[in-house]
């Protein structure tokens, strides 16, 4: 199986991009990241959060556009986006709900991985520079640890210098938010998209801790109740079989597999349809009768009267 690994929202000249309990549930652990990531690949949610961590107003959609990074590296990785709105910054994001202080590392491992893609070896060798958007990178948090509404994390900011005094010559930083609904941070008011994902989070947790229900039934029952009150109501309208999946242990990876599949049985049953239609066309034209070429076609034989009427047979 080909792994789809990590989406990358880029403008069509290259460049934004875009993871508790040990019972035995039949949910997916990491649903969270999966719904994450599904929820702000959607081009309008991917704008709003882009401007949100950016403080910007920018307002056309066609210039974000949906790519993926394939590899062995990456094939764990479902919290992971970027995106870049035209000539603007590289914008790496990912989500968290377990926190680790190794974010930097995995950011700046992530950053170059995709300026290889959006380089050529070509381009890489020519004598003049290569123009590369400046990296932005970000950390969304929604764990159940308590830490800061925001940190920044280096990636050598726990490394002595060797022993002649000299630190790195490079740095990476990488801004952490912690958007758990109760701290309120403004990021929440600016995306009414995250926001809203916050409170679908903060509902299931809810269920498990003051409802004492099990981690399937909170989840299945926040879904309800979210599209009752119309948090992440499209979203969940529109992807409900694919957050389904993901609760119940199916990975991304085999969504869109799955997806593709069923998109080329479709196409193979309208070949079929088609070919039958052609088919009954001309024996109605011979004038056959219908019994006769329903018996040699398994056609219906209400299908061969509409065939019969729409050509005037």
């Amino acid at each position: 199986m080909e792994l789809l690994d990590d989406y990358i929202l880029q403008t069509s000249d290259k460049s934004l991009i875009l993871k508790e309990n040990t019972a035995p549930y039949a949910s997916n652990r990491e649903f969270k990241d999966g719904m994450f990531r599904l929820l702000f690949s959607e081009k309008r949610a991917a704008l709003e959060l882009l401007n949100a961590l950016e403080g910007t107003e920018r307002k056309d959609e066609g210039k974000i556009e949906i790519d993926t990074l394939r590899g062995v590296l990456y094939r764990r990785r479902q919290n992971d986006l970027a995106f870049r709105y035209d000539f603007s910054p590289l914008s790496v994001v990912e989500h968290m709900s377990t926190w680790s202080e190794n974010m930097p590392v995995r950011e700046a491992a992530y950053v170059f991985r995709v300026y290889e893609k959006i380089v050529s070896d070509r381009e890489l060798y020519k004598e003049a520079r290569c123009p590369l958007p400046i990296p932005r990178l970000y950390v969304l948090y929604n764990g159940t640890k308590d830490k800061p509404l925001e940190t920044v994390q280096h990636l050598f900011g726990g490394v002595r210098p060797d022993p002649e005094g000299n630190g790195a010559m490079m740095e990476a930083a990488v801004k952490v938010i912690n958007v758990n609904l109760h701290k309120g941070h403004p990021i929440l008011k600016r995306s009414p998209t995250l926001k809203q994902y916050a409170q679908f989070i903060e509902r299931v947790r809810s269920h498990i801790k003051l409802d004492r229900m099990n981690r399937d039934e909170a989840i299945l029952m926040s879904i309800e109740s979210c599209v009752k009150e119309g948090i992440l109501e499209d979203f969940l309208r529109k992807h409900g079989s694919e957050v389904i999946n993901m609760l119940t242990g199916i990975t991304l990876e085999e969504l869109y597999e799955i997806r593709e599949e069923e998109a080329e049985e479709r196409g193979a049953k309208k070949a079929a349809e088609e070919k039958d239609r052609k088919f009954v066309t001309k024996l109605l034209r011979e004038n056959w009768a219908i019994d006769r070429i329903q018996e040699l076609t398994e056609v219906s034989k209400e299908r061969i009267l509409e065939i019969k009427a729409a050509i005037g047979a």
